[in-house]
């Protein structure tokens, strides 16, 4: 019975994403066809001087990402060139944009343990700790427009979309303020000493107040790239919409990325709901949301392969096998001297 339910959680894990999102495809198209909310959109006038605007700011977007990546490791007496901490981001975000589940955590994860041993515990502490923080900034940029927009747009919507922003600001202001470091797991497995050592590493995060600020500075200009990146998509699609409405549909877009996603529909029925309750028009919303991701593709398919192999090579096999290294909890996962490989 054991044997069969593992096999039965494999499979759920395997299959039960994909087919999610072809559910989330479905319904989509069943609800393009009932409500003709394309129709709206007129791509015969597509402004692509905008669309070019999206794809440098696209850019910046990754560039953000990667600069987080480095600023953390660098504490860590880590520092990676150009091509591993771009590149690693921009194949991580090829990762996650083409598979149901993003994966590309664990691509990064898994190349940084293989090539230079780095805990991946650590890594994972990294990563909660920067997605709390993007919440939080997320939240708090919400809050303030939302009681701009207040006195003019009074109703229920724009309740609950502060509603919305002040849990994205207490929640992750408590579990960011909270000493986790000082939980104590019962047991010695594996798992539990890994899960002590990305508490610990977690503490030193908290620790720093120069890493903090970076990261605060990084957090901002992620999402801001988010704003304004809808905000283009927009103005791309040939619509005209107020600048704070963009901003808010582009923050709970933002929120919404850093959570676990099921892969494509989710996001652009998230903006069509969004645009919908502010008053803007929810094609436009969707058709934004999907104009980024068709962007971000296109960027992608070009420097994701091109920085994919570059790296496979560095690392001495293909990059797809490193996030196998983060799902291993080894003896080796452990707080240990950094040293750098050989070239490959």
């Amino acid at each position: 019975m054991p044997r069969l339910a593992s096999g039965g959680w494999a499979l759920a894990r395997r299959w039960g994403p994909p087919a999610v999102t072809l559910i989330m495809v479905a319904l989509l198209l069943v609800y393009f066809q009932q409500t003709r909310l394309l129709d709206s959109i007129d791509l015969a006038h597509m402004q692509w001087g905008y669309v070019a605007l999206l794809g440098l700011i696209r850019f910046g977007f990754l560039l953000a990402l990667g600069l987080a990546m480095q600023s953390y490791l660098a504490t860590r007496q880590l520092r990676l060139d150009f091509t591993e901490w771009f590149g690693l981001t921009v194949a991580a975000s090829l990762v996650n944009t083409l598979t149901p589940i993003g994966g590309g955590a664990l691509v990064r994860g898994g190349y940084l343990k293989i090539r230079y041993r780095f805990p991946s515990a650590n890594f994972m502490a990294f990563l909660a700790f920067t997605s709390a923080l993007n919440l939080l900034v997320n939240g708090v940029f919400g809050l303030i427009l939302m009681i701009g927009i207040l006195p003019a747009r009074p109703g229920p919507a724009s309740w609950i979309l502060i509603a919305i922003f002040a849990t994205l600001v207490v929640g992750p202001t408590l579990g960011l303020s909270l000493p986790l470091e000082k939980l104590r797991l019962p047991g010695g497995s594996r798992i539990v000493r890994w899960a002590h050592l990305a508490l610990e590493g977690w503490r030193e995060i908290r620790a720093n107040p120069r890493l903090l600020l970076e990261q605060a500075a990084i957090a901002i200009a992620y999402t801001l790239t988010q704003m304004a990146g809808l905000h283009v998509g927009l103005l791309a699609l040939g619509a005209q919409p107020r600048l704070i409405d963009s901003l808010i549909i582009a923050i709970v877009i933002s929120a919404w990325r850093v959570t676990p996603s099921v892969g494509f529909g989710v996001q652009e029925i998230v903006g069509a709901l969004v645009a919908s309750a502010i008053g803007v028009n929810p094609a436009a919303g969707m058709g934004s949301v999907f104009l980024t991701r068709i962007v971000t593709i296109l960027y992608l398919s070009t420097f994701g392969v091109a920085y994919t192999y570059m790296l496979s090579k560095r690392l001495g096999q293909p990059l797809a096998n490193a996030a196998r290294a983060v799902t291993l909890v080894s003896e080796n996962d452990q707080a240990e001297p950094l040293s750098p490989p050989a070239d490959v």
